[in-house]
Formats: C-alpha cells, sequence, structure tokens
C-alpha cells in the first residue's frame, strides 16, 4: 500500500458519496439508518464547502476520505472518517488521524459521534486516546461522543 492524502474539492462529489456508501453501507443495512450513508449531491457538497475534506488514496486509486471541521480556536469536529471495506482493518484510518494531528500539532480537542453498538469504532477511537464523554439518540439510533484531548494524546 501507498496511501497518501490529498485535498478534496467539489469535483469530487460523486466519489465522496460512492467511498461513504460502500464505507457504511453495513450500517444502513443492519440499522437503517446511518449518518455517514446516502449523501446526496447536495448535501456531500455542503459538507466540502463547510468542512477540511481529504481523499485518501492508494496510488491513484480512491480507498477512503477524512472530513473534519474547526468548531474552535484548535477544537475540531471530525464529521467523518471512512474507508472502503477491503481497506479496513489494515492500518488506514489510523494513517489518516495520524496525518491531521501533523497538521493541526496544536490542536487541543479533536471530538466526534459513533454510533453506541458499533464496538468496533469505538474500540478504534479509544486505541487512538479518544474517550466516550455523552450518549445521545439521534434518528432513534443510540450514539455516543467521543473526545480526545491534548492531555490524553
Amino acid at each position: 500500500m501507498k496511501i497518501r492524502f490529498e485535498p478534496a474539492t467539489l469535483w469530487d462529489v460523486e466519489e465522496m458519496i460512492a467511498l461513504h456508501n460502500q464505507a457504511f453501507a453495513r450500517d444502513w443495512e443492519e440499522h437503517g439508518f446511518s449518518t455517514g450513508y446516502g449523501h446526496t449531491p447536495e448535501t456531500m457538497a455542503g459538507l466540502l464547502l463547510t468542512c477540511q475534506a481529504l481523499r485518501i488514496l492508494d496510488g491513484e486509486e480512491a480507498v477512503g476520505c477524512l472530513l473534519y471541521r474547526e468548531v474552535g480556536k484548535e477544537d475540531y469536529y471530525l464529521e467523518s472518517l471512512c474507508v472502503i471495506p477491503s481497506y479496513q482493518g489494515k492500518g488506514v484510518g489510523r494513517l489518516a488521524m495520524e496525518y491531521i494531528a501533523k497538521l493541526h500539532p496544536k490542536a487541543r480537542r479533536w471530538a466526534l459521534m459513533t454510533p453506541a453498538d458499533n464496538e468496533a469504532n469505538q474500540a478504534f477511537y479509544r486505541c487512538l486516546g479518544f474517550a466516550v464523554t455523552k450518549t445521545l439518540e439521534d434518528g432513534g439510533r443510540t450514539m455516543v461522543r467521543m473526545e480526545r484531548t491534548a492531555e490524553t494524546v
């Protein structure tokens, strides 16, 4: 694997939708709900306009993407990290998180939401220093907010 990252643009809307749909298809099939599945071109374009967006590439092949935004001074929210199924469990997500940590070395906090019943996601983020800080309902599904602060890194 030769993983690299490059900025996503509005020209990448369809690719970003396809990556999200591949990465979150199982969640959609099992629960009938996934915040990452089923974006329209309009909703994805809105994310690309309001987030910092990165394409995750293996050579020239898009294998995932990352969307995040600064919500306060050095305070970031991870909107989406998705990796297509054939690349999951191979360290691509970890590389992506390490990459954005290097881009923002002064970050005080990173936060994200993930399904409460998705143990694999929670374990992945825990290994990166995240901890559950809140539980809430979103569209009939229980979600957890996870955070990593500069002190926990």
